[in-house]
């Protein structure tokens, strides 16, 4: 619901199409890892809740470190 509110008043100010894809699943760790594992070209944002903080502490298997944002194998 954020993301498609932002998304609307991003893309008159960006002068394109913002594209809005929801990533539920997995205790929430499905959009963090999308963002983890996107191509540095400035055009991925991540719109997330808490949750991107949390389950790195609670699950030892996530795969992606919410504080320098990229995978921690690479």
């Amino acid at each position: 619901m954020l993301g498609g509110l932002l998304a609307a008043e991003l893309a008159p100010k960006l002068g394109q199409k913002v594209i809005v894809e929801n990533r539920v699943g997995q205790g929430g760790n499905f959009g963090p890892k999308a963002g983890a594992f996107a191509a540095p070209n400035g055009y991925y944002l991540l719109v997330s809740t808490n949750a991107v903080l949390i389950n790195p502490l609670v699950d030892q298997n996530v795969m992606y470190d919410p504080l320098k944002g990229i995978p921690p194998s690479v």
